[in-house]
């Protein structure tokens, strides 16, 4: 076949590509393998995630705290029924206690802040001041029941105890709270 100067040559016809499936099928086809392959490589972590939350795994106030209290995912105190106790997380720094939820009629709480001094290091919590601060108030005071709270940390210093004392001012609303400042 010859042709004339100036004139177009035809067209070349193109091969399908892939098969006997018009175009339109293809393409669809393509994007529910993509969605797959992109739901496959999450599924692990959805399954992961639903099987520790199932089984109430890996909560971040039953670690420790890895940034030693200048995080504030991490409250003091956690509700456990009808008592407040310290978290967990916390159990490094802050000595273990519980208080009721409901403050009794007729008592008097002090929330004590502070570091080493208040928390009773290097002994054992329950010669921390916050107790002697209760027995004599206790004795001097029959006509009321005077409860401290120990809030003092090991190590912590004021900037430190901030978060704590609005997350007790916030939550508990005290009429006192009473810091102690040792060098």
């Amino acid at each position: 076949m010859s042709l004339k100067p100036g004139t177009p040559a035809p067209a070349a016809s193109k091969p399908s590509r892939g098969g006997t499936f018009p175009s339109s099928a293809r393409g669809s086809r393509l994007w529910v393998f993509r969605l797959s392959a992109i739901l496959l490589g999450v599924l692990p972590f959805v399954a992961v995630e639903t099987g520790l939350r199932m089984f109430d795994l890996g909560r971040p106030t039953n670690q420790t705290d890895p940034l030693a209290g200048f995080g504030s995912q991490h409250p003091l105190f956690e509700r456990a029924g009808d008592v407040y106790r310290t978290v967990r997380s916390r159990g490094l720094f802050f000595g273990a206690q519980e208080f009721a939820a409901k403050k009794p009629a007729g008592t008097f709480r002090i929330f004590c802040f502070g570091g080493s001094t208040v928390h009773g290091h290097p002994y054992q919590n329950a010669t921390a001041f916050p107790n002697w601060l209760a027995m004599e108030l206790n004795g001097r005071d029959p006509a009321r029941c005077y409860e401290a709270i120990n809030c003092g940390g090991v190590s912590y210093a004021s900037y430190r105890l901030a978060p704590i004392v609005r997350e007790v001012c916030e939550t508990w609303q005290p009429l006192a709270a009473e810091r102690k400042i040792s060098r």
